[in-house]
């Protein structure tokens, strides 16, 4: 087979780049996707990495836990929390807490913006928050130096009655540790260049589900993947940044 489109492109920008100094370099944080490698050590001047917008992440994250069913009456597991996108997502719906709630946003600076009106509608979304009844929201990764500044976050957002923080790896865990019965787990986890090969992350995959069937009957899952998987289940097809991931929803039993 011939070179990858990102190779070619990739040596492309490089030559065009060498021809004229206006020429920039800007990725989402995509550097080895986009095969900028080569360019950001030619030209580290003229390399930027703006990174994935990060509300976008976590209105994908409020997204994926809806259509997914969750409830804040019943547990929500995240095994493989990372920077704890999906349970702080878990724990600001429970509490009713409208998305976006703390920004600003772009159109505020439209000349038809009207700002006593969106004031008016802000008011009225914050008198439904509340505390929340019941949010069994469970967060761990294999990490500690990411759980630790989960709990950070979780403190500050004053959530630490709603989200517990343990440091423990996804295959060492068990569906009748955590209380109320079974719940909805979300996993998101490392695929790609993270794992250095698709047979790495193939495996990976395959070996969650394997877990999931022998140790969380009953739990409902929502797992995210960059293509879908060849198993036996509901898979939606979403865009994160533009790039097209797979949402596999289904139920152990």
């Amino acid at each position: 087979s011939g070179p990858k489109y990102s190779a070619v492109f990739g040596d492309w920008l490089c030559d065009m780049a060498a021809a004229d100094q206006r020429l920039v370099g800007i990725t989402p944080a995509m550097k080895e996707g986009s095969n900028l490698i080569k360019f950001s050590e030619r030209f580290p001047l003229r390399y930027f990495d703006v990174a994935i917008a990060e509300q976008h992440a976590v209105t994908l994250a409020a997204g994926i836990l809806m259509l997914a069913g969750y409830t804040p009456d019943r547990p929500l597991l995240d095994p493989m929390c990372g920077s704890g996108t999906f349970c702080l997502e878990a724990a600001l719906m429970a509490r009713r807490m409208p998305p976006g709630l703390l920004r600003s946003f772009a159109f505020m600076e439209w000349p038809a913006f009207r700002a006593a009106h969106w004031a008016h509608m802000r008011r009225a979304a914050v008198e439904k928050i509340r505390p929340p009844e019941r949010a069994d929201i469970f967060a761990s990764d294999i990490d500690p130096a990411a759980c630790r500044n989960l709990s950070v976050c979780i403190a500050s957002h004053d959530l630490s009655g709603v989200i517990q923080v343990t440091t423990a790896g996804f295959f060492s865990l068990t569906g009748t540790a955590y209380g109320n019965g079974p719940g909805l787990v979300v996993l998101n986890p490392p695929y790609g260049h993270r794992l250095e090969s698709p047979g790495r992350s193939q495996k990976l995959f395959s070996d969650i589900f394997e877990k999931l069937k022998a140790d969380f009957i009953g739990w409902r899952y929502a797992v995210v993947s960059p293509y879908r998987l060849s198993l036996p289940m509901n898979a939606r097809r979403l865009f994160h940044g533009g790039l097209p991931i797979y949402l596999h929803m289904g139920k152990i039993r």
